[in-house]
């Protein structure tokens, strides 16, 4: 298993170290990350378009 190894929520491994270990917690991150890549890609779809 290498540092880039990711736990059952998307999460790398070597970021678990000093984080609170519940699985409510880690299904936020997984959730607030998914959120934030969908947000990258329509600001990016935005742009292309003209919008912004």
């Amino acid at each position: 298993m290498t540092n880039n190894s990711l736990n059952s929520y998307s999460v790398p491994l070597h970021a678990c170290n000093r984080y609170r270990q519940d699985e409510h917690y880690w299904a936020y991150i997984k959730e607030k990350n998914k959120r934030e890549k969908q947000y990258k890609k329509a600001c990016i779809k935005a742009k292309e378009l003209g919008i912004v």
